[in-house]
């Protein structure tokens, strides 16, 4: 509990203009917010930081885990002006009603990420989401 309260407390730079989500009034917990639209949506920190290598999860209305097991999500970041696909590894998951699209993503390298989130769903629509955030370690 308190490396959580800690994470939250630390100060983002002024330089990197993080996306800050909505408070959702239905949480999914108390570090992380769904950021987006109904036809994608992805969880991204309250405090608009994070680390290296971290899980990210993201989802859609109507999304089924049990047809898409292995989701069509990608991840494109640019640092330093230079931008690079991320390296990611997505698969399904559930818990009770709840479908979600579950990916471990990593940022080669701390600092202000602006990224792209492409998504192509079952008929073969393609969907765009960007966020930034600061990577700290």
């Amino acid at each position: 509990m308190f490396s959580t309260l800690l994470f939250l407390m630390l100060a983002v730079p002024p330089a990197c203009p993080v996306t800050r989500p909505p408070i959702d009034p239905f949480p999914l917990n108390i570090v992380l917010q769904k950021y987006g639209t109904s036809e994608l949506w992805v969880t991204i920190p309250l405090n608009g930081e994070g680390i290296k290598s971290m899980t990210i999860f993201g989802g859609r209305d109507g999304y089924d885990a049990r047809k898409e097991v292995v989701p069509r999500l990608s991840f494109a970041g640019k640092c330093l002006e230079e931008s690079i696909p991320l390296p990611a590894v997505t698969t399904n998951g559930m818990k009770g009603d709840l479908d979600f699209m579950v990916s471990h993503v990593s940022f080669p390298e701390t600092g202000c990420w602006d990224v792209t989130v492409h998504y192509i769903d079952p008929q073969l629509r393609s969907h765009e989401l960007n966020f930034t955030i600061f990577i700290r370690h």
